[in-house]
């Protein structure tokens, strides 16, 4: 019986080079903790000139940003083995700048922001102060699978997060 991958990386514009097997252990232990073992999800590794692109042209913002997601759940799909549940891309350059901020690994700052996207397929949100707040404490939760005990670093501070809240204010 042919097994087929749930989890589709796509890494051709990732500026360095990536350990997909360990990307995707990471995105197969999320969906398990997500409860959404048996869905599909397409990944892609890009540069910061990418993801500003796909984020121009589908959120309107002309920066580039970690992660973005793209939820399409699709049940009954011919050709897929399993559920779709959507596409995260994640920029691997701004990965490695706030890995070197934040004082960890890119291998731990490319899972945190793979589980992020993850939750964000799957209905989380981090616009709201207080959703946000649940949401990192869901990814620290994944992380706790995957490390033994996370590096602190990974841990959002608030200060990160009422930054993030700032921006989108101004936005508004």
């Amino acid at each position: 019986m042919l097994r087929i991958d749930p989890v589709e990386i796509n890494a051709t514009r990732a500026p360095v080079p990536v350990d997909r097997s360990h990307v995707r252990r990471t995105a197969r232990t999320a969906l398990q903790a997500l409860g959404r073992p048996r869905h599909v999800v397409s990944m892609a590794l890009v540069d910061d000139r990418m993801i500003r692109d796909l984020n121009r042209r589908y959120l309107g913002e002309n920066r580039p940003t970690d992660v973005l997601a793209f939820p399409m759940e699709v049940k009954d799909a011919p050709t897929l083995p399993a559920p779709l549940l959507g596409e995260v891309v994640v920029s691997v350059e701004t990965a490695q700048r706030q890995a070197r901020e934040h004082g960890h690994s890119l291998r731990e700052e490319l899972d945190l922001l793979v589980i992020h996207g993850l939750l964000h397929l799957v209905g989380y949100d981090d616009q709201d102060p207080i959703e946000a707040r649940l949401m990192h404490d869901r990814e620290m939760e994944i992380l706790g699978r995957i490390y033994a005990c996370p590096v602190p670093s990974l841990r959002v501070a608030p200060a990160r997060l009422s930054q993030e809240a700032r921006r989108r204010k101004r936005r508004a």
